[in-house]
C-alpha cells in the first residue's frame, strides 16, 4: 500500500502494522496473501483507522487489487478481435478485480485528500493485459454490473445486455446501441474476449 504509507506516515503505518500482526491470525500461510488480509482486517476494524483519513481502508483495498491482478497466476492472452460482440460467447479477462468504493480511490494522493465520500460511488475495473501492465478503468455502476456478469460466467453479449437491462428495469433496446459499443471497447482493451 504504498499510497496509504505515504498518506498516514511512517510512524503511524508501522503502529497499524504491528496492531495487524498482534490481533489477526492469518488464514493463509503464503507471504503473498498478507496484504490481502490486512486489507479486510482494516475494513473488519474500523476502529483501527479511526485517526486516520476516513478513506484509508478502502485506498488500501484499491492498492491490494493493483497487486491482485499483477500476481494473478492467470495468463492473459493478446487482444481478441471479436467480430460480433452480441453473438459471441464473451468472458472477462482473468485476472479482473472489481471495485466499488464511496472515495475516489484512484485520484487519492498526497496533494488529494477528500473529507467527504462521493455522491456516486467509485466503480473500478482492474486487469492485467498480456504484456503484463496492469491498466484501471472507471465505470459507471451500470457498466460494472454488466462486466460482473461477464465474470460470472461467460455470455454472449446480447445475453449480457439482456439480462443488465432486466436487473435495471431498462428495455433492451436502450441498453443495446451503447452497450455492444462498450463491449467492442472492453474487447480493444482486453478487458474481455471471446
Amino acid at each position: 500500500c504504498p499510497v496509504c504509507r505515504l498518506i498516514v506516515g511512517e510512524p503511524s503505518w508501522t503502529e497499524l502494522i504491528r496492531a495487524f500482526y498482534i490481533e489477526h491470525r492469518c488464514h493463509s500461510p503464503l507471504f503473498r496473501d498478507i496484504p490481502r488480509e490486512f486489507v479486510h482486517w482494516l475494513l473488519e476494524h474500523p476502529q483501527q483507522t479511526t485517526h486516520l483519513p476516513p478513506f484509508i481502508a478502502h485506498l488500501a483495498h484499491y492498492e491490494w487489487l493493483e497487486l491482485a491482478a499483477d500476481v494473478h497466476p492467470a495468463q492473459v492472452l493478446g487482444v481478441c478481435e471479436v467480430a460480433d460482440v452480441l453473438g459471441s460467447s464473451l468472458q472477462a479477462n482473468p485476472t479482473l478485480q472489481l471495485g466499488i468504493y464511496p472515495w475516489p480511490v484512484q485520484l487519492i494522493s498526497t496533494q488529494f485528500q477528500p473529507d467527504t465520500p462521493d455522491a456516486t460511488p467509485t466503480c473500478l475495473a482492474v486487469y492485467r493485459d498480456h504484456n503484463d501492465t496492469v491498466h484501471f478503468t472507471q465505470l459507471n455502476p451500470l457498466s460494472a454490473h454488466l462486466l460482473s456478469l461477464l465474470q460470472a460466467q461467460p455470455l454472449s453479449g446480447r445475453a449480457a445486455l439482456a439480462q443488465l437491462a432486466s436487473d435495471a428495469g431498462m428495455a433492451l433496446e436502450h441498453v443495446l446501441p451503447f452497450g455492444e459499443n462498450l463491449l467492442a471497447q472492453w474487447a480493444r482493451e482486453e478487458l474481455i474476449r471471446s
